[in-house]
């Protein structure tokens, strides 16, 4: 479980009608590719009501990103809509996606609005199409996730949807990393003995039928720069490695400061996680490590400036190979800059002996 997981815990309601579920909703807000989790989930990882994985496929990640932008483009709304699909042994396939009317009040995150009524008729029309994807969870813009999540998950149990998967989805254009986050729901006593339902994550990757492949390969050819090379692509992505592990190094600590604090509750699984986690980190004051490092630094330190000095001695002998094939050409160029220097000077002598004649007439 994630630690942001408790953010969005909301106390189960004892009993309603399906009625009073499906037109009302309470709550607001999920984690967020910003400040939840990302990546995968811890290995070993009990799977959360028999989802083990969830795969994504680009169709509904450029679905979801047309949907924001006719609707909530430069404004600070999300986008809810239904996610369709299949599973198979514990792999949740994401394969379709229509979009939902669907209102929150920023004042007050228990009030939102979700047309359960066209989400009925738009999964029929779907459901004439292509049969065999099902009803199988709900996706949002966020980039976080809002107690309203827990009212969505809610609804589509009522309508028997055993276990939805919610997927977070950020389309905001400047951030890096994986832009998708999945989450399923899980029952959990708290210290109070209450039961409630909390977000818990999952892990996700993207994936494609052949058919999308030789799409998104004609899309990569308009998007990417042949001009970058391989190294920098390479480099591009160890910083953005470095800067997912920055971020759950600060979940980690903004959720222990909270734990501390009181804000939220104690998960020993949780802690035990980051134990463990602390307690595989090599001793960095072992003299033998701290000195293969740095002989290790010294060694790519070397070959770095090698290439560099190479490179150079290359660039500075193809200069000169240049000048040597080609300084007739600057011989015949300076031949021709004389030529046409003593021309203009004979032409300019020439006006002004016709300039004097014309005077003294």
């Amino acid at each position: 479980p994630s630690p942001a997981a408790h953010v969005a815990q909301a106390q189960r309601p004892p009993s309603r009608s399906p009625e009073t579920a499906n037109v009302v909703a309470m709550a607001a807000a999920a984690a967020a590719s910003g400040g939840g989790p990302k990546g995968t989930s811890p290995a070993g990882g009990s799977p959360i009501e028999g989802i083990s994985s969830v795969v994504v496929h680009p169709l509904v990640m450029l679905s979801v990103t047309d949907h924001y932008k006719r609707v909530a483009m430069n404004t600070k709304k999300r986008v809810v809509g239904m996610l369709l699909g299949h599973s198979h042994k514990g792999r949740v396939d994401v394969v379709n996606s229509f979009a939902v009317p669907f209102a929150e009040d920023p004042t007050d995150p228990k009030v939102w609005f979700l047309d359960h009524f066209y989400l009925d008729k738009m999964y029929k029309m779907f459901r004439k199409v292509a049969i065999k994807e099902k009803l199988i969870g709900f996706y949002s813009t966020g980039p976080d996730v809002k107690a309203a999540d827990i009212g969505i998950d809610e609804l589509l149990r009522s309508k028997g949807v055993a276990h939805p998967v919610f997927v977070v989805i950020d389309v905001r254009p400047h951030v890096e990393g994986m832009p998708v986050q999945t989450y399923a729901t899980r029952e959990v006593m708290t210290d109070a003995r209450v039961v409630e339902r909390q977000f818990e994550h999952l892990p996700n990757e993207i994936g494609a039928s052949e058919t999308e492949e030789v799409a998104v390969e004609h899309l990569l050819r308009e998007v990417n720069d042949p001009s970058v090379s391989e190294l920098g692509a390479a480099l591009s992505a160890k910083v953005e490695g470095l800067r997912g592990l920055e971020s759950r190094l600060v979940e980690i600590a903004s959720y222990l400061d909270d734990v501390a604090s009181g804000t939220l509750p104690l998960n020993r699984e949780i802690v035990d996680n980051v134990q463990t986690m602390l307690a595989l980190l090599p001793n960095l004051s072992v003299a033998e490590l701290s000195e293969s490092l740095q002989r290790e630094t010294n060694d790519m330190h070397l070959a770095m400036m090698l290439s560099s000095l190479v490179r150079a001695v290359i660039g500075l002998h193809d200069l000169a190979s240049n000048r040597i094939k080609y300084r007739h050409l600057d011989a015949a160029g300076e031949a021709v800059d004389d030529d046409e220097t003593d021309a203009a000077a004979k032409a300019e002598d020439e006006s002004k002996e016709a300039g004097k004649a014309s005077s003294s007439k």
